[in-house]
């Protein structure tokens, strides 16, 4: 499934952020206290715990599959949040493979959940709508 990103959408952003790091170590731990840092500072109206928590998981998996996959160092992980102007959070998380085992299992927890195959076909990106409690 294809959804558009927000940066193909002029004016729906009011912030955007980009981290891109390698696969070592506990990026997934980085990830959440970043997500929690960022979130705080730009005062955004949504559950905080909740985002670190679901943006740390979107993570994990991403990490998991290129170790499974055997090419996890062909490009660093990406992770961009952007607040919506309706408040909303839209996190992508890019990463090389191009599946998604267990796919529908995760939307049954998180139904925003959608992912997309690049272009160019060396990755994927995942994407979720976490809800912000009005305009950011």
């Amino acid at each position: 499934m294809t959804v558009p990103s927000v940066h193909e959408m002029p004016g729906t952003e009011t912030w955007s952020g980009t981290l891109e790091f390698p696969y070592t170590g506990d990026p997934a731990r980085a990830v959440r206290t970043w997500v929690r840092t960022v979130l705080v500072v730009r005062f955004w109206g949504g559950d905080v715990q909740t985002a670190a928590v679901a943006v740390g998981w979107m993570v994990e998996h991403s990490v998991a599959l290129q170790h499974l996959g055997g090419d996890w160092a062909c490009r660093p992980l990406a992770l961009r949040l952007t607040i919506g102007v309706d408040g909303d959070l839209l996190v992508e998380v890019s990463s090389a493979g191009v599946e998604f085992p267990g796919f529908e299992a995760a939307k049954a927890v998180m139904p925003s959940l959608t992912w997309s195959m690049h272009e160019d076909v060396t990755g994927k990106t995942v994407q979720a709508r976490l809800p912000g409690g009005g305009a950011g």
